[in-house]
Protein backbone atom coordinates (compact mmCIF):
# COMPACT_ATOMS: atom_id res chain seq x y z
CA UNK A 1 0.00 0.00 0.00
CA UNK A 2 1.25 3.91 -0.79
CA UNK A 3 1.36 6.40 1.28
CA UNK A 4 0.73 9.93 0.18
CA UNK A 5 2.38 12.56 2.06
CA UNK A 6 -1.02 14.85 3.65
CA UNK A 7 -1.53 17.93 1.69
CA UNK A 8 -0.60 21.27 3.42
CA UNK A 9 -2.83 23.97 2.71
CA UNK A 10 -1.31 27.18 1.43
CA UNK A 11 -3.20 30.67 2.11
CA UNK A 12 -2.39 31.55 -1.45
CA UNK A 13 -4.55 28.82 -3.09
CA UNK A 14 -7.71 30.46 -0.93
CA UNK A 15 -6.47 33.94 -1.80
CA UNK A 16 -7.57 36.21 -5.17
CA UNK A 17 -3.94 37.46 -5.68
CA UNK A 18 -0.58 35.78 -4.31
CA UNK A 19 0.36 37.50 -1.31
CA UNK A 20 3.55 37.38 -1.63
CA UNK A 21 3.04 39.10 -5.21
CA UNK A 22 1.05 41.77 -2.98
CA UNK A 23 2.73 42.79 -0.50
CA UNK A 24 6.14 43.52 -2.97
CA UNK A 25 3.58 45.83 -5.13
CA UNK A 26 2.38 47.63 -2.33
CA UNK A 27 5.55 47.96 -0.62
CA UNK A 28 7.47 49.02 -3.67
CA UNK A 29 5.69 52.63 -4.22
CA UNK A 30 2.38 54.57 -4.15
CA UNK A 31 3.22 55.05 -8.31
CA UNK A 32 3.20 51.72 -8.76
CA UNK A 33 -0.54 51.31 -8.43
CA UNK A 34 -1.02 55.04 -9.64
CA UNK A 35 0.80 54.37 -13.50
CA UNK A 36 -0.47 51.15 -13.54
CA UNK A 37 1.66 47.82 -12.21
CA UNK A 38 -0.42 45.24 -9.92
CA UNK A 39 -3.68 47.48 -9.98
CA UNK A 40 -3.86 48.21 -14.07
CA UNK A 41 -6.22 45.63 -15.25
CA UNK A 42 -9.68 47.22 -17.64
CA UNK A 43 -12.77 47.54 -15.16
CA UNK A 44 -15.57 45.28 -15.45
CA UNK A 45 -18.27 46.90 -17.21
CA UNK A 46 -22.06 46.80 -16.92
CA UNK A 47 -21.57 43.86 -14.45
CA UNK A 48 -24.12 41.32 -13.53
CA UNK A 49 -24.17 39.56 -10.49
CA UNK A 50 -25.39 35.69 -10.16
CA UNK A 51 -26.46 36.57 -6.22
CA UNK A 52 -26.84 39.52 -4.53
CA UNK A 53 -23.19 40.82 -4.38
CA UNK A 54 -23.46 42.66 -1.06
CA UNK A 55 -23.96 39.24 0.52
CA UNK A 56 -21.05 40.63 3.78
CA UNK A 57 -23.15 43.38 4.52
CA UNK A 58 -21.82 47.01 5.24
CA UNK A 59 -19.93 48.58 8.10
CA UNK A 60 -18.35 51.60 9.44
CA UNK A 61 -14.90 52.71 11.73
CA UNK A 62 -12.40 55.00 12.31
CA UNK A 63 -14.48 57.72 13.34
CA UNK A 64 -13.23 61.19 13.20
CA UNK A 65 -14.18 64.82 13.90
CA UNK A 66 -14.88 65.11 10.13
CA UNK A 67 -15.88 61.46 9.11
CA UNK A 68 -14.58 58.31 9.05
CA UNK A 69 -13.94 54.91 6.72
CA UNK A 70 -17.33 53.04 5.42
CA UNK A 71 -16.68 49.59 4.25
CA UNK A 72 -18.19 46.74 2.09
CA UNK A 73 -16.90 43.68 -0.04
CA UNK A 74 -18.25 42.46 -2.89
CA UNK A 75 -18.97 39.22 -2.94
CA UNK A 76 -21.87 37.25 -4.45
CA UNK A 77 -20.68 33.85 -3.18
CA UNK A 78 -18.91 34.69 -0.55
CA UNK A 79 -17.92 30.63 0.24
CA UNK A 80 -16.30 30.68 -3.38
CA UNK A 81 -12.80 31.39 -4.51
CA UNK A 82 -12.62 35.08 -5.10
CA UNK A 83 -16.15 35.67 -3.71
CA UNK A 84 -17.74 34.62 -6.98
CA UNK A 85 -15.88 37.54 -8.62
CA UNK A 86 -14.07 37.62 -12.14
CA UNK A 87 -10.30 38.85 -11.76
CA UNK A 88 -11.61 42.01 -12.92
CA UNK A 89 -11.87 45.56 -11.07
CA UNK A 90 -15.29 46.44 -10.84
CA UNK A 91 -16.69 50.77 -10.22
CA UNK A 92 -18.75 50.91 -6.74
CA UNK A 93 -20.21 53.93 -6.14
CA UNK A 94 -21.37 55.35 -2.69
CA UNK A 95 -22.77 58.00 -1.10
CA UNK A 96 -23.29 59.38 2.89
CA UNK A 97 -26.56 61.24 3.66
CA UNK A 98 -28.47 63.31 6.88
CA UNK A 99 -31.28 60.88 6.81
CA UNK A 100 -31.95 57.05 6.49
CA UNK A 101 -34.20 56.98 3.46
CA UNK A 102 -30.91 58.07 1.74
CA UNK A 103 -32.64 61.61 0.48
CA UNK A 104 -30.64 64.27 1.99
CA UNK A 105 -27.05 63.53 0.56
CA UNK A 106 -24.09 64.77 2.12
CA UNK A 107 -21.05 63.60 -0.25
CA UNK A 108 -20.79 60.88 -2.59
CA UNK A 109 -18.31 59.22 -5.09
CA UNK A 110 -16.87 56.09 -6.33
CA UNK A 111 -14.66 53.61 -5.35
CA UNK A 112 -12.67 50.77 -7.78
CA UNK A 113 -13.04 47.51 -5.87
CA UNK A 114 -9.49 45.48 -6.81
CA UNK A 115 -9.47 41.85 -6.88
CA UNK A 116 -6.31 41.63 -5.30
CA UNK A 117 -7.64 43.46 -2.35
CA UNK A 118 -10.37 40.58 -2.52
CA UNK A 119 -13.43 43.40 -3.84
CA UNK A 120 -13.25 44.84 -0.80
CA UNK A 121 -13.96 49.14 -0.22
CA UNK A 122 -12.35 51.58 1.90
CA UNK A 123 -13.92 54.93 1.63
CA UNK A 124 -12.32 57.50 3.46
CA UNK A 125 -15.16 59.97 3.59
CA UNK A 126 -14.06 63.55 5.13
CA UNK A 127 -15.93 67.17 5.21
CA UNK A 128 -18.61 66.43 7.41
CA UNK A 129 -19.93 67.77 10.60
CA UNK A 130 -19.10 66.55 14.21
CA UNK A 131 -20.66 64.83 16.77
CA UNK A 132 -23.65 63.68 14.45
CA UNK A 133 -25.28 60.47 12.98
CA UNK A 134 -24.91 60.09 9.16
CA UNK A 135 -26.16 57.35 6.63
CA UNK A 136 -24.60 55.62 3.83
CA UNK A 137 -25.20 53.11 1.22
CA UNK A 138 -23.23 51.41 -1.51
CA UNK A 139 -24.55 50.58 -5.51
CA UNK A 140 -23.05 48.40 -7.70
CA UNK A 141 -24.80 47.67 -11.01
CA UNK A 142 -28.68 47.62 -10.10
CA UNK A 143 -27.68 46.29 -6.58
CA UNK A 144 -28.04 48.22 -3.94
CA UNK A 145 -26.41 47.35 -0.52
CA UNK A 146 -28.50 47.88 2.80
CA UNK A 147 -27.98 51.25 4.43
CA UNK A 148 -25.77 51.71 7.09
CA UNK A 149 -25.27 54.12 10.14
CA UNK A 150 -22.28 55.91 11.56
CA UNK A 151 -21.29 58.63 13.40
CA UNK A 152 -18.22 61.52 13.81
CA UNK A 153 -17.09 62.10 16.92
CA UNK A 154 -17.27 65.27 18.59
CA UNK A 155 -14.30 67.91 17.90
CA UNK A 156 -11.47 67.59 21.08
CA UNK A 157 -11.98 71.05 22.05
CA UNK A 158 -15.77 70.65 23.32
CA UNK A 159 -15.87 67.04 25.39
CA UNK A 160 -17.82 69.19 28.22
CA UNK A 161 -19.91 71.10 25.06
CA UNK A 162 -21.09 68.43 23.64
CA UNK A 163 -22.30 66.84 27.40
CA UNK A 164 -24.42 69.71 27.69
CA UNK A 165 -25.67 69.77 24.39
CA UNK A 166 -26.58 65.80 25.17
CA UNK A 167 -29.15 66.31 27.88
CA UNK A 168 -30.63 68.79 30.39
CA UNK A 169 -28.34 69.29 33.44
CA UNK A 170 -29.75 70.70 37.14
CA UNK A 171 -27.00 73.10 37.89
CA UNK A 172 -25.45 73.82 41.64
CA UNK A 173 -22.33 75.55 42.77
CA UNK A 174 -19.51 74.97 44.87
CA UNK A 175 -16.78 77.32 46.71
CA UNK A 176 -14.29 77.49 43.35
CA UNK A 177 -16.86 79.18 41.54
CA UNK A 178 -15.89 82.21 43.90
CA UNK A 179 -13.66 81.24 46.71
CA UNK A 180 -11.44 77.73 48.71
CA UNK A 181 -13.76 77.20 51.69
CA UNK A 182 -15.66 80.30 51.80
CA UNK A 183 -18.90 79.77 54.07
CA UNK A 184 -21.41 82.67 53.83
CA UNK A 185 -19.64 85.97 54.12
CA UNK A 186 -16.22 84.94 55.38
CA UNK A 187 -13.32 83.22 53.79
CA UNK A 188 -10.06 81.05 54.40
CA UNK A 189 -7.37 84.31 53.30
CA UNK A 190 -10.00 86.22 55.44
CA UNK A 191 -10.68 88.91 52.93
CA UNK A 192 -12.37 92.00 54.88
CA UNK A 193 -16.12 91.05 53.88
CA UNK A 194 -16.87 94.41 51.63
CA UNK A 195 -14.29 93.58 49.10
CA UNK A 196 -15.13 89.35 49.57
CA UNK A 197 -19.18 90.32 48.60
CA UNK A 198 -17.71 92.39 45.81
CA UNK A 199 -16.22 88.98 44.56
CA UNK A 200 -18.99 87.05 45.53
CA UNK A 201 -21.32 89.27 43.48
CA UNK A 202 -19.30 89.03 40.22
CA UNK A 203 -18.68 84.80 40.40
CA UNK A 204 -22.66 84.34 40.91
CA UNK A 205 -23.46 86.93 38.18
CA UNK A 206 -20.97 84.68 35.61
CA UNK A 207 -22.33 82.00 37.33
CA UNK A 208 -25.79 82.68 35.84
CA UNK A 209 -24.67 83.88 32.54
CA UNK A 210 -22.49 80.90 31.34
CA UNK A 211 -25.06 77.92 33.03
CA UNK A 212 -29.08 77.10 31.47
CA UNK A 213 -31.05 78.23 34.95
CA UNK A 214 -33.86 79.89 35.49
CA UNK A 215 -35.03 83.47 36.34
CA UNK A 216 -35.69 82.86 39.96
CA UNK A 217 -31.68 82.07 40.19
CA UNK A 218 -30.80 85.66 38.66
CA UNK A 219 -28.32 86.81 41.53
CA UNK A 220 -29.61 89.92 43.84
CA UNK A 221 -25.65 91.53 44.45
CA UNK A 222 -24.10 88.67 46.09
CA UNK A 223 -27.30 86.54 47.07
CA UNK A 224 -29.08 84.33 45.45
CA UNK A 225 -31.27 81.83 45.90
CA UNK A 226 -30.19 78.96 44.02
CA UNK A 227 -31.80 75.76 46.46
CA UNK A 228 -34.85 74.00 44.72
CA UNK A 229 -36.75 71.11 44.28
CA UNK A 230 -37.69 69.15 41.49
CA UNK A 231 -40.21 66.30 41.27
CA UNK A 232 -39.96 63.43 38.78
CA UNK A 233 -43.40 62.26 38.98
CA UNK A 234 -43.82 59.70 41.49
CA UNK A 235 -40.54 58.33 41.11
CA UNK A 236 -38.12 60.70 42.75
CA UNK A 237 -38.10 64.00 44.83
CA UNK A 238 -34.71 66.05 43.95
CA UNK A 239 -33.91 68.56 46.50
CA UNK A 240 -30.67 70.83 45.26
CA UNK A 241 -29.10 72.46 48.18
CA UNK A 242 -27.03 75.32 49.03
CA UNK A 243 -24.62 74.15 51.75
CA UNK A 244 -22.22 77.82 50.68
CA UNK A 245 -24.40 81.34 51.03
CA UNK A 246 -25.90 80.64 54.40
CA UNK A 247 -23.80 78.57 56.30
CA UNK A 248 -22.00 79.48 59.65
CA UNK A 249 -18.32 80.60 58.74
CA UNK A 250 -16.06 77.84 58.77
CA UNK A 251 -15.32 76.29 62.74
CA UNK A 252 -11.82 76.95 63.97
CA UNK A 253 -11.20 79.70 60.87
CA UNK A 254 -11.29 76.00 59.34
CA UNK A 255 -7.92 75.78 60.80
CA UNK A 256 -7.06 72.39 63.21
CA UNK A 257 -7.86 69.43 61.87
CA UNK A 258 -8.16 67.69 65.16
CA UNK A 259 -11.59 67.48 66.16
CA UNK A 260 -10.35 67.44 69.75
CA UNK A 261 -9.01 70.62 69.19
CA UNK A 262 -12.02 72.57 67.70
CA UNK A 263 -15.40 72.15 69.73
CA UNK A 264 -16.53 75.09 67.93
CA UNK A 265 -17.95 72.68 65.69
CA UNK A 266 -19.88 71.21 67.81
CA UNK A 267 -21.89 74.02 68.77
CA UNK A 268 -25.54 73.43 68.93
CA UNK A 269 -26.50 76.86 66.60
CA UNK A 270 -24.25 76.23 63.38
CA UNK A 271 -25.92 75.35 60.43
CA UNK A 272 -24.74 74.13 56.71
CA UNK A 273 -27.99 75.85 55.20
CA UNK A 274 -29.48 78.51 57.44
CA UNK A 275 -33.10 79.30 59.41
CA UNK A 276 -35.06 79.17 55.84
CA UNK A 277 -33.55 76.73 54.11
CA UNK A 278 -33.84 74.20 56.62
CA UNK A 279 -37.48 74.76 57.21
CA UNK A 280 -38.29 74.24 53.43
CA UNK A 281 -36.38 70.79 53.16
CA UNK A 282 -37.39 70.05 56.65
CA UNK A 283 -41.61 70.64 55.08
CA UNK A 284 -40.34 69.13 51.98
CA UNK A 285 -40.05 65.54 53.95
CA UNK A 286 -43.82 65.24 55.58
CA UNK A 287 -45.19 66.50 51.81
CA UNK A 288 -43.42 64.26 50.16
CA UNK A 289 -44.70 60.93 48.02
CA UNK A 290 -42.22 60.11 46.04
CA UNK A 291 -40.47 57.23 46.27
CA UNK A 292 -37.30 58.49 46.73
CA UNK A 293 -36.01 61.31 48.13
CA UNK A 294 -32.33 62.84 47.00
CA UNK A 295 -30.45 65.16 48.17
CA UNK A 296 -28.16 67.23 45.56
CA UNK A 297 -25.51 68.81 47.60
CA UNK A 298 -21.83 70.07 47.83
CA UNK A 299 -19.86 68.63 50.59
CA UNK A 300 -19.46 65.06 52.66
CA UNK A 301 -22.14 64.42 54.90
CA UNK A 302 -21.29 61.08 56.38
CA UNK A 303 -18.40 61.41 58.84
CA UNK A 304 -14.94 61.23 57.19
CA UNK A 305 -11.90 60.78 59.42
CA UNK A 306 -8.90 61.82 57.59
CA UNK A 307 -5.89 60.59 60.08
CA UNK A 308 -5.29 56.74 59.37
CA UNK A 309 -4.31 57.08 63.44
CA UNK A 310 -7.17 55.10 65.42
CA UNK A 311 -6.82 57.33 68.58
CA UNK A 312 -7.42 60.63 66.59
CA UNK A 313 -10.49 61.89 64.56
CA UNK A 314 -8.97 64.29 62.18
CA UNK A 315 -12.03 65.65 60.14
CA UNK A 316 -12.56 68.54 57.54
CA UNK A 317 -14.21 71.10 59.02
CA UNK A 318 -15.21 72.56 55.54
CA UNK A 319 -17.69 69.64 55.59
CA UNK A 320 -20.71 68.55 57.50
CA UNK A 321 -18.36 67.33 59.89
CA UNK A 322 -17.51 71.10 60.54
CA UNK A 323 -21.27 71.35 61.79
CA UNK A 324 -22.34 68.13 64.10
CA UNK A 325 -25.36 70.00 64.83
CA UNK A 326 -27.01 70.75 61.35
CA UNK A 327 -26.18 66.87 60.30
CA UNK A 328 -28.10 66.08 63.72
CA UNK A 329 -30.94 68.53 62.81
CA UNK A 330 -31.04 66.96 59.27
CA UNK A 331 -31.16 63.18 60.03
CA UNK A 332 -33.96 64.05 63.22
CA UNK A 333 -35.95 65.20 60.46
CA UNK A 334 -35.49 62.31 58.57
CA UNK A 335 -36.78 60.28 61.05
CA UNK A 336 -39.65 62.29 62.49
CA UNK A 337 -41.08 62.64 58.69
CA UNK A 338 -39.88 58.96 58.51
CA UNK A 339 -38.60 59.62 55.23
CA UNK A 340 -37.06 56.30 53.83
CA UNK A 341 -35.10 55.90 50.73
CA UNK A 342 -32.93 58.68 51.01
CA UNK A 343 -29.79 59.48 48.96
CA UNK A 344 -27.07 61.80 48.90
CA UNK A 345 -25.38 62.88 46.16
CA UNK A 346 -22.15 64.95 46.54
CA UNK A 347 -18.89 66.45 44.71
CA UNK A 348 -16.28 68.95 45.81
CA UNK A 349 -13.17 65.88 46.87
CA UNK A 350 -12.27 65.16 43.69
CA UNK A 351 -12.51 61.24 44.71
CA UNK A 352 -15.39 59.14 44.06
CA UNK A 353 -17.21 57.44 47.75
CA UNK A 354 -19.83 55.60 48.26
CA UNK A 355 -21.23 54.88 52.46
CA UNK A 356 -24.25 54.81 54.81
CA UNK A 357 -25.54 57.60 56.96
CA UNK A 358 -25.49 56.23 60.22
CA UNK A 359 -27.77 57.62 63.16
CA UNK A 360 -24.60 57.20 65.28
CA UNK A 361 -21.15 56.77 63.54
CA UNK A 362 -19.59 55.73 66.94
CA UNK A 363 -21.69 52.64 66.10
CA UNK A 364 -22.00 50.41 63.30
CA UNK A 365 -24.91 48.46 64.01
CA UNK A 366 -26.69 51.85 64.28
CA UNK A 367 -29.91 52.44 62.33
CA UNK A 368 -29.08 53.54 58.29
CA UNK A 369 -30.78 56.25 57.47
CA UNK A 370 -30.30 56.86 53.93
CA UNK A 371 -27.03 56.56 51.35
CA UNK A 372 -24.18 59.14 49.65
CA UNK A 373 -22.47 58.76 46.75
CA UNK A 374 -19.55 61.04 45.87
CA UNK A 375 -18.72 61.65 42.37
CA UNK A 376 -14.86 62.70 41.15
CA UNK A 377 -13.81 65.10 39.08
CA UNK A 378 -13.53 64.91 35.40
CA UNK A 379 -9.89 65.90 34.91
CA UNK A 380 -8.35 67.39 38.28
CA UNK A 381 -5.57 65.91 39.91
CA UNK A 382 -4.43 64.53 37.20
CA UNK A 383 -4.94 60.49 36.03
CA UNK A 384 -5.27 59.80 40.15
CA UNK A 385 -5.06 56.42 41.83
CA UNK A 386 -7.44 53.88 42.62
CA UNK A 387 -6.57 53.26 46.58
CA UNK A 388 -3.67 52.72 48.79
CA UNK A 389 -2.63 51.62 52.11
CA UNK A 390 -3.32 55.07 53.84
CA UNK A 391 -7.02 55.21 52.12
CA UNK A 392 -7.45 51.71 53.31
CA UNK A 393 -6.51 52.58 56.64
CA UNK A 394 -9.06 55.65 56.55
CA UNK A 395 -11.78 53.05 55.72
CA UNK A 396 -11.03 50.33 58.33
CA UNK A 397 -11.61 53.42 61.06
CA UNK A 398 -14.84 54.57 59.14
CA UNK A 399 -16.96 51.27 58.13
CA UNK A 400 -20.06 53.23 57.23
CA UNK A 401 -17.84 54.16 53.99
CA UNK A 402 -17.84 51.32 51.86
CA UNK A 403 -16.08 52.51 48.62
CA UNK A 404 -13.17 54.72 47.44
CA UNK A 405 -11.44 55.29 44.46
CA UNK A 406 -9.09 58.66 43.53
CA UNK A 407 -9.30 58.04 39.50
CA UNK A 408 -11.10 60.73 37.35
CA UNK A 409 -14.61 60.00 35.52
CA UNK A 410 -18.27 60.67 36.48
CA UNK A 411 -21.08 58.50 38.30
CA UNK A 412 -24.04 57.36 36.88
CA UNK A 413 -27.40 56.31 38.43
CA UNK A 414 -29.66 54.55 37.02
CA UNK A 415 -33.13 55.00 39.45
CA UNK A 416 -36.31 52.87 38.95
CA UNK A 417 -39.26 52.34 41.45
CA UNK A 418 -38.03 48.97 43.13
CA UNK A 419 -34.03 50.22 43.30
CA UNK A 420 -31.25 52.53 42.86
CA UNK A 421 -28.23 51.92 40.93
CA UNK A 422 -25.23 53.62 40.59
CA UNK A 423 -22.17 52.75 38.60
CA UNK A 424 -18.74 54.69 39.16
CA UNK A 425 -17.22 55.74 35.14
CA UNK A 426 -13.54 55.58 35.53
CA UNK A 427 -11.05 56.26 32.99
CA UNK A 428 -7.74 54.93 33.28
CA UNK A 429 -5.90 57.99 32.41
CA UNK A 430 -6.71 61.45 31.42
CA UNK A 431 -3.43 62.37 30.70
CA UNK A 432 -2.90 61.11 26.88
CA UNK A 433 -6.31 61.66 24.58
CA UNK A 434 -7.04 58.20 24.20
CA UNK A 435 -8.05 56.79 28.01
CA UNK A 436 -10.40 54.60 28.65
CA UNK A 437 -13.44 54.19 30.42
CA UNK A 438 -15.22 51.23 32.27
CA UNK A 439 -17.19 50.73 35.06
CA UNK A 440 -14.95 50.46 38.77
CA UNK A 441 -17.88 49.73 40.96
CA UNK A 442 -21.61 49.28 40.88
CA UNK A 443 -23.62 49.90 44.01
CA UNK A 444 -27.02 48.93 44.74
CA UNK A 445 -29.89 50.40 47.06
CA UNK A 446 -32.96 48.23 47.31
CA UNK A 447 -35.99 50.22 47.72
CA UNK A 448 -37.39 50.30 51.69
CA UNK A 449 -34.15 48.29 52.76
CA UNK A 450 -31.51 51.12 54.09
CA UNK A 451 -27.90 50.82 52.90
CA UNK A 452 -25.56 49.28 50.07
CA UNK A 453 -24.98 46.35 48.64
CA UNK A 454 -22.70 45.79 45.90
CA UNK A 455 -24.37 44.67 42.05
Amino acid sequence: MSHRPPTRLQIDDFSTVNRRQLLRALGASALTIATGGLFSRSLWGGPVFAAYPFSLGVASGDPAPDGFVIWTKIAPTPLERGGGMPGKPVEVEWSVALDERMGQVATRGTSVAHPELGHAVHVEVAGLQPARDYYYQFTIGGERSRVGRARTLPPAAVSLQAAHASAPFVMSYDDHEVDNDWAGDTTEEQTPSDLFLLRRAAALQAWYEHLPVRRALLPRGADILAYRRFAVGDLLAMNVLDTRLFRSAQACGDGPRVAADCAERLDRDRTMLGDAQERWLYDGFTSARARWTLLAQQVLVMRNDRDPDPAVFAPSLDKWDGAVAARDRLFAAIEAAKVANVVVVTGDVHDNWAGELKKNFDDEKSATLGVEFVATSVTSDGDGFDINDSTRALLQQDPHIKYFNSQRGYARHIVTPNRWQCDFQVLDRVSVPDGRTATHKSFVVESGRSGLSEA
